[in-house]
């Protein structure tokens, strides 16, 4: 098979920048089950021969849109330790900086990772993919947060932020189905700082 020239290269990854945004802006309105491909491909400008040449369905439009979401995270979570530097820092300082952008990521992503959990039940690879993504975020932030006096190890350290990290995501995904007037809702000030405290919490225990 003969390579892409240059300029449709160019045009191949336009639309599939096209379809990826489209679904990512449809996932916040409507839930996985509602969205058609005919609105996928209304929103990205595109055709259904273009979406099916990239893509068997829907489901696997969902698996790119998560493994992106990965990748950026990942990308993310090393720019924020290069920014902390070679200091870590004590699990309250880090609770103050780091659960606020944990806060809003989920926000701008909800429609992504709500229609992942739901179809988690018929594809267990959302799971997985999931799961691996916070073990490696986990690895990242033991360098960057102090290991508390009780804890024994660098493992045992990243299972406890593992498990913090569970804590707090489980109280943020509540949000993703409980809406207010039908409507996702930004976390106040208040629940911020309560989801800070349940970090810590978690952290020493």
């Amino acid at each position: 098979m003969t390579e892409l020239s240059p300029p449709l290269q160019q045009r191949s990854r336009e639309t599939l920048n096209a379809i990826s945004k489209a679904a990512k802006q449809l996932l916040k309105r409507y839930t996985f089950a509602e969205l058609t491909i005919g609105q996928i491909i209304k929103g990205a400008g595109t055709s259904t021969g273009s979406f099916y040449a990239r893509f068997k369905g829907k489901r696997a439009l969902l698996h790119h849109l998560h493994e992106e979401f990965a990748q950026s995270s990942k990308a993310e979570i090393k720019v924020f330790v290069d920014l902390v530097g070679t200091k870590p820092l004590q699990v309250e300082a880090f609770a103050e900086v780091w659960i606020p952008e944990v806060v809003e990521s989920h926000f701008e992503h909800r429609g992504i990772l709500r229609a992942t959990m739901i179809e988690t039940f018929d594809d267990p690879k959302f799971a997985i993919r999931a799961a691996k993504l916070v073990r490696y975020i986990s690895t990242k932030l033991a360098d960057v947060i102090a290991i508390p006096p009780s804890t024994k190890d660098r493992d045992e350290h990243i299972h406890n932020i593992e498990q913090s990290m569970g804590a707090v995501m489980a109280i943020l995904d509540q949000d993703l189905f409980y809406l207010r007037d039908g409507k996702p809702r930004r976390l106040s000030t208040k629940k911020i700082e309560r989801l800070k405290r349940i970090f810590v919490a978690s952290m020493a225990t």
